[in-house]
Order: C-alpha cells, then sequence, then structure tokens
C-alpha cells in the first residue's frame, strides 16, 4: 500500500502496525529464533550485513534479514514478520543490521550472540547529537547483551575499541595491519583525535582513514587493541579488492568485488 501511496518502500508498514497491535511482538518473534546477529555503527552496516548473508547462503543456513536496509524497529519487525510469520515456529538465524540510536531499544529483547559495531563516524547530528552519545547509546546495548554473546569490535577506530572498557564480555577485535595501505600525513579531519579515557591528543603511527588507524595515549597508555582478525596483504584493482585476513586458526585468502 506505501508503495502505490508512494510513501516510501513498504519495509517499515507491516512492522509498525504490529507493534502498535502488539507491543510485546518483538521478543515474541525473537523466541522463534534459533539465534541472532545484529551489526551497528556510521558505516559498513549494509555491506557487512549482504557479506554475512552470502556466507549463510553458501553454508546452507536458513536466515532472515532486513535487505532493505530498513534498520529501525518497524524495519526489524516487518523483516521477522515476513521470515516467520507470527504464528509459526522457525529454527531461522536472524541477521540484524542496526541504527545506532535504535540498538539500545532492541538489544534487550532481541539478545543476540554476536553484535559487531564496524566504526563511530559524525553522522546525523540532528538525530543523534555528538559522538559521545552516539557511543553511548552503543555501550549501553552491548552492556545489556547476556554473558554467552560475543562482542565484535573494530580496533582501528578508538571510539569503538574503547567501548570494551569495563565491558564484562570479552571483545572480539578486527583491524587492518598493512602499512602499504596507510596514509603516514593525512590530512583529514578527524571525527575523533582525543583519547576516550583521559581526553588527552592520541598520537598515531599512521592513519588508514579519518581517526582509524594505529594510535596510542601518551598519558594514560589507552592504544589501539591487537586485532584477531586481521586484514593484511591488501591489493586494491578495479575488479575488487584481494587480501588475506588472519585469523586465531589459521589464514585465508579473500576477493571482494569492492
Amino acid at each position: 500500500m506505501s508503495r502505490r501511496l508512494h510513501r516510501g518502500g513498504g519495509t517499515s508498514l507491516p512492522g509498525l502496525l504490529a507493534l502498535r497491535l502488539d507491543p510485546k511482538i518483538l521478543s515474541k518473534l525473537t523466541n522463534k529464533l534459533s539465534d541472532s546477529v545484529v551489526i551497528t555503527g556510521t558505516n559498513g552496516k549494509t555491506t557487512t550485513a549482504n557479506m554475512l548473508a552470502a556466507i549463510f547462503r553458501t553454508h546452507g543456513s536458513e536466515f532472515i534479514h532486513n535487505t532493505a536496509g530498513a534498520n529501525l524497529v518497524s524495519g526489524l519487525l516487518t523483516a521477522m514478520i515476513g521470515g516467520i510469520g507470527y504464528g509459526s515456529q522457525s529454527q531461522k538465524i536472524g541477521l540484524f543490521e542496526v541504527d545506532e540510536a535504535t540498538i539500545p531499544k532492541v538489544t534487550p529483547q532481541l539478545q543476540p550472540k554476536i553484535v559487531a559495531v564496524t566504526n563511530i563516524f559524525r553522522d546525523q547530528l540532528d538525530r543523534y547529537g555528538e559522538l559521545d552519545h552516539t557511543a553511548e547509546l552503543i555501550k549501553s546495548a552491548l552492556t545489556s547483551l547476556d554473558d554467552n554473546a560475543r562482542v565484535v569490535l573494530n580496533s582501528d577506530d578508538p571510539r569503538v575499541a574503547v567501548l570494551a572498557d569495563g565491558l564484562n564480555l570479552r571483545p572480539i577485535f578486527f583491524g587492518i595491519e598493512d602499512e602499504r595501505r596507510a596514509a603516514f600525513h593525512l590530512d583529514q579531519a578527524r571525527d575523533s583525535n582525543e583519547c576516550l579515557l583521559c581526553g588527552t591528543a592520541l598520537e598515531y603511527k599512521f592513519q588508514y582513514f579519518a581517526h582509524l588507524g594505529i594510535y596510542t595515549c601518551p598519558k594514560c597508555g589507552f592504544t589501539r587493541p591487537e586485532p584477531q582478525f586481521k586484514a593484511v596483504d591488501i591489493e586494491l584493482a578495479l575488479g575488487g579488492t584481494h587480501f588475506k585476513v588472519i585469523t586465531p586458526v589459521g589464514s585465508l585468502k579473500l576477493k571482494t568485488k569492492l
């Protein structure tokens, strides 16, 4: 109906109606999932979710995914209603990209098995306020997770890495380790230049992009965490990107079309 009225793509309307009829519907539908994975952050949510969806399909896993990028509560509900049905049972995995301001609202009900945070940049300040507020929203969601959940954080982003401070869950870090892809004297404006623990200006060995890079605080010692999953030997080409991923159990070579 919303498509015919030219008032959106129809990706949120079923969820809006369902939420109006049953305020507890998110918790009820969550109980029908086997597990769920949530991706949040300023940039890269859709790309990351789409790559995970491709992996799930390759391995024959059944899953529900808010593919249209509707990442507010209503969009998640629409995807779940379409993938599960209100009265049926399901053993599907929930794969959801979630807006930074929405994640504190849905995490206590979804109780995802994995939450990945891509990065935190200055974006949509009219909705979220300053960067500190965005980080606080995500941190509040992480602190509501079950003890068995896993948190995946970008070690190259100091605002994301610091989310591990005081967190009861042991995080998994990912990052880039390829000095050839670094800009040693990058003049781009940084969204985050101060240590989030003591306020001292961070010192960078080098930057990959904006405030993402290899950093340390000369005062309190806060430093980029060692990533367990590292992208190395990165080769950029017109046909895509070639790189190797080093993991705790071995390495593999990958190619993307990005």
